[in-house]
C-alpha cells in the first residue's frame, strides 16, 4: 500500500469497514447458540453420553466474522477442571465421532478428525446454520481463556474497533498477523497504553481455581475501567501510529510479553525458557503462561511484521487526521 493510499484507507474506508466489522462481530456473539447445544446433547445422549456444552472463541470474545469458527468444548466426565490427558481426549473424540457418523442424525457433519495433535479436536459443520465448528474434550481452560479475553475486550468498546482495524488493515499487506496472535498483540498494546488491566489486577481478590495447573477466577463484571483505574479510550483512531511505534521499537531481544503481568519481562529470566529458545516474538496468553503464541510465525515474518511497523510509524505520523 502506498502512501497516499493509506491515507485514503485511513480518512475515508476505515470508518465504514470498522463499522460493519463490530456489527457483524455482535450479531454472530447475539446467535441463538443455545439450538445447537440443545442439539449436540440430545444427540450425545441418544449414544449413551451424558454431556455439558460449553462455547468459546471469537464468537464468545465478540470479534469473530462471518467465516470465524464455533469452537465448542464438551465437558465429559465433569472434567472441567482436570488436566490434559491427550489419549483420553482421543478416545472421547473417537465415540463422538462414531456418534455423528451414525446415518440416523443428519444435523452434524465431519470434516476432519485432527487427533494426533497436542489438543485433538474434530471438524464438523453443524447443517442447519452452516457454521463450521472445532470440538475439543480436555478441559476448560479454552472457556476460561475466552472469558476472560470477553471481559477485557468489553471494558472498552473503542477497543473492539481498534482490533478491527488492525486486522482489516493489515489484511491488506501479503504478511500479515491475524487471529488469536493478532488479539494477544492488541490486548499487550493496550495493557502498555493503561487502557486495559493485567490478569493479575483482573483475578485480584477472587477466588482462584486451578484448570491443568493454571489459576482461573469466575469474573466480577460489574468491575469497570475506573475501578482497575486506567484510561477510557476515546477514540481508537488516535492509537493506530501508537501500536506501529510500540512494535516497531520493541526490544524483542531482551523481553518478553507477558499478557497475564501486562507488561514486557526480561527474556533470559522468564520462568518458561523451553517456549522461548530461538523465537524471536514470544508473547505469552492470558492464562496459560507456558505457550508462547509468538513461536508460530516464521523469523521472516516477524522481521516482516517489525519492518512493516517501522515504515507505517513514520507515514502515520505524517498528519492524518485521527481524531475525526
Amino acid at each position: 500500500m502506498t502512501k497516499g493510499t493509506t491515507g485514503k484507507f485511513i480518512n475515508q474506508k476505515c470508518q465504514k469497514l470498522v463499522t460493519n466489522a463490530v456489527l457483524e462481530a455482535e450479531r454472530l456473539e447475539n446467535f441463538d447458540y443455545n439450538r445447537i447445544k440443545i442439539n449436540l446433547m440430545s444427540l450425545l445422549s441418544d449414544g449413551g453420553m451424558h454431556t455439558k456444552i460449553h462455547f468459546y472463541g471469537s464468537r464468545v470474545i465478540g470479534l469473530a466474522h462471518k467465516e470465524s469458527d464455533l469452537d465448542i468444548y464438551i465437558e465429559y466426565g465433569d472434567n472441567f477442571y482436570s488436566d490434559k490427558n491427550v489419549e483420553r481426549d482421543r478416545q472421547v473424540l473417537e465415540m463422538i465421532a462414531r456418534i455423528f457418523e451414525n446415518k440416523t442424525y443428519q444435523t452434524w457433519q465431519i470434516t476432519a478428525k485432527i487427533l494426533t495433535a497436542s489438543v485433538p479436536i474434530l471438524q464438523v459443520i453443524y447443517k442447519p446454520s452452516n457454521i463450521k465448528c472445532d470440538i475439543s474434550v480436555s478441559n476448560g481452560l479454552g472457556v476460561a481463556n475466552s472469558l476472560m479475553m470477553a471481559h477485557i475486550f468489553n471494558l472498552q468498546p473503542e477497543a473492539k474497533k481498534f482490533y478491527q482495524f488492525m486486522k482489516i488493515f493489515l489484511k491488506r499487506y501479503k504478511k500479515y498477523f491475524e487471529g488469536y496472535l493478532l488479539k494477544l498483540l492488541v490486548i499487550f498494546f493496550l495493557q502498555n497504553e493503561k487502557a486495559f488491566p493485567s490478569i493479575k489486577m483482573i483475578q485480584e481478590n477472587l477466588s482462584i481455581t486451578l484448570i491443568n495447573g493454571w489459576p482461573t477466577v469466575e469474573i466480577n463484571t460489574t468491575r469497570n475501567i475506573s475501578y482497575y483505574g486506567l484510561n477510557e479510550m476515546k477514540n481508537y483512531k488516535s492509537y493506530i501510529p501508537k501500536f506501529f511505534e510500540f512494535y516497531s521499537k520493541f526490544q524483542y531481544n531482551k523481553y518478553v510479553m507477558s499478557i497475564y503481568d501486562g507488561k514486557q519481562l526480561e527474556r533470559f529470566k522468564y520462568e518458561y525458557q523451553d517456549e522461548i529458545n530461538e523465537h524471536i516474538l514470544c508473547i505469552f496468553g492470558p492464562i496459560n503462561r507456558k505457550h508462547n503464541i509468538g513461536k508460530y510465525p516464521s523469523r521472516k515474518d516477524v522481521e516482516y511484521f517489525v519492518k512493516l511497523s517501522q515504515s507505517l510509524e513514520g507515514e502515520f505520523n505524517k498528519k492524518y487526521d485521527f481524531d475525526s
